[in-house]
């Protein structure tokens, strides 16, 4: 006769754990990452660098296939150095660098590539290579170009070995899709005819020989927000058209003779290099502007009458420019900075240490500046 467990008040029966089975579990297969959908995989692939891309691309086959679709090409000396492992004689740097980008490419399929990237000296004579990865670019439809061809400190800045950029690769359905375009140490030509580019936002020029008219170029591109020139040479910036949605404008160090831009929504402007005269329409929105000025002789007159003109609406100014202590004359502005609050002073004082009268000239800005808090 079976008997039952002894009852305890308030629990249940007694139970025998030595007579209880494991129990079983039934384990599915550990999820692998190659079972998540493409959608997925491609946007795992994107964040990684373009070195983790080509290494994940050797997994399977369907990395493989994957990578020929990565959106980020990015081909510097930092990307593309090798190992210091190598078999047989070293090739030069420049031609392991040209072959480097030319094997990366044959693997990929033109698609929409979101940014490339080079930046190398290279020159004139590598113009079959790089008018290649031009018209890649168009055919993937990329989005954000960079092509920095600058020396290093040791390199080379012979003007006439300039690659001249041919722009009007990027004249086709293509260029469309440009969204920021970056140049370095090329030449420039800008057909009359162009289209420009419907998606630019972002325009960067460095050591760039532009021959045509600029100011041509610039309202084509109606949704320009950022224009930076440094060390370019143009004899001048003059857009007759209204750039209504740039915002930032940067001129560093460029051959100018006059800056003519019309801007009313410009917020920051900066600009540094020689007197030259700037008018830039109604840009009464300018919140942050930066002036430097690069003269052997005092431009104090400019600087308290052209420059007022140009900037008397902006609450923070940074202006740096040379004066003479010797007086030799003093040229009242008649504009007021009445919105101004914030101002920093780079002065170069020059002259004989005894003579004062042309640093008294500073306290002027008292009258111009009534409402200066610092």
């Amino acid at each position: 006769m079976k008997t039952s467990a002894p009852m305890v008040c308030g629990q249940g029966p007694r139970i025998n754990w030595r007579s209880v089975k494991p129990f079983k579990t039934t384990r599915s297969k550990d999820l692998q990452l190659h079972h998540l959908p493409t959608d997925v995989l491609r946007g795992i692939l994107s964040r990684l660098t373009m070195k983790e891309a080509v290494r994940m691309s050797i997994l399977s086959r369907r990395w493989s296939r994957l990578w020929k679709c990565y959106p980020k090409l990015v081909f510097t000396r930092a990307t593309m150095r090798r190992s210091n492992a190598t078999t047989g004689p070293a090739k030069p740097l420049r031609t392991r660098f040209i072959r480097g980008i030319n094997s990366i490419q044959r693997q990929l399929k033109s698609s929409n590539l979101n940014k490339f990237v080079v930046k190398f000296a290279l020159r004139k004579r590598h113009t079959p290579h790089i008018d290649r990865w031009i018209n890649f670019c168009a055919s993937s439809m990329a989005k954000h170009v960079v092509l920095d061809l600058c020396p290093g400190p040791k390199g080379s800045t012979d003007t006439d070995d300039k690659y001249s950029f041919p722009l009007h690769l990027l004249d086709t359905s293509g260029g469309s899709c440009v969204k920021s375009l970056s140049l370095g140490f090329v030449y420039l030509p800008l057909p009359p005819d162009h289209r420009g580019f419907a998606n630019l936002k972002k325009l960067s020029l460095e050591i760039v020989h532009v021959t045509g008219d600029l100011g041509c170029l610039l309202p084509k591109c109606a949704v320009l927000e950022w224009l930076s020139l440094t060390r370019c040479r143009l004899d001048e910036l003059s857009i007759g058209k209204e750039l209504s949605r740039l915002h930032c404008l940067q001129v560093k160090y460029c051959m100018l003779q006059k800056l003519h831009v019309r801007a009313p929504n410009l917020t920051m402007f900066a600009i540094a290099g020689r007197v030259i005269p700037i008018l830039l329409g109604e840009s009464v929105k300018i919140s942050e502007a930066t002036v430097d000025l690069v003269t052997s002789s005092d431009c104090f007159n400019y600087v308290f009458t052209d420059l007022v003109d140009a900037l008397s609406h902006v609450p923070s100014l940074s202006i740096g420019f040379r004066i003479e202590t010797k007086v030799i004359n003093f040229v009242k502005s008649r504009t007021m900075l009445t919105n101004l609050r914030h101002l920093v002073l780079k002065i170069d004082i020059v002259g004989p240490p005894e003579v004062t009268g042309g640093i008294l000239r500073l306290a002027y800005l008292l009258e111009l500046a009534p409402a200066l808090e610092e």
